[in-house]
């Protein structure tokens, strides 16, 4: 529900979750591991769908609430769930 109420609070939230858990693993390893791990042959498709996803969640949270995409999704989508 946050999602559509207020997108970029959740968008920043989701985003300072992820940087806090790469961060704290890359504190347990070593951040030079984290990253060597990361970069890997058999992880580099994960790393890069991960930052993906992460960026465009903060991408479409930033449209929703300066194109006023908000209200539409509201009407149009949530009004008709019984």
């Amino acid at each position: 529900m946050i999602v559509f109420v207020i997108p970029i609070k959740f968008a920043l939230l989701f985003k300072i979750g992820n940087v806090l858990t790469i961060g704290s693993t890359a504190f347990l390893m070593g951040p030079e591991q984290q990253i060597n791990m990361m970069l890997d042959l058999v992880h580099i498709y994960a790393t890069f769908i991960y930052a993906g996803c992460v960026l465009l969640a903060l991408i479409c949270a930033l449209l929703i609430r300066c194109y006023g995409l908000r209200d539409w999704l509201w009407s149009s989508r949530l009004g008709q769930i019984p």
